[in-house]
């Protein structure tokens, strides 16, 4: 255990803990992400045009709208959160908005 000397006395150092990182996902932390799971991946802004295709207009929803979804009870789980980047399986979107969204794949 390291030390430092603080007027004349030396006292122990304690350790640090490992810094967290805000909004990490709730998956398991063994869980490792593959390229393949990126190739598939859905961001906000795909996000975006996927709650957008399900609308009356047809375009896309605004950014806010669609990280209020995201960030929903019964949302998918990202495969990757961090501050600036969030991912989702896409698989994992679509049957989401399959279960949520009737009519967003544009089927009659």
């Amino acid at each position: 255990m390291a030390s430092y000397r603080a007027g004349g006395q030396s006292i122990p150092r304690m350790q640090e803990p490992a810094p967290s990182v805000r909004g990490v996902s709730r998956r398991p932390r063994d869980e490792i992400v593959t390229i393949g799971d990126l190739e598939d991946a859905v961001d906000i802004d795909q996000l975006r045009d996927l709650l957008g295709r399900g609308s009356r207009s047809g375009e896309r929803v605004s950014r806010e709208y669609a990280s209020r979804i995201a960030n929903a009870k019964g949302f998918p789980d990202p495969i990757l959160d961090h501050p600036r980047l969030r991912l989702w399986h896409r698989a994992d979107v679509e049957a989401w908005l399959d279960r949520n969204r009737p009519g967003w794949r544009g089927e009659k």
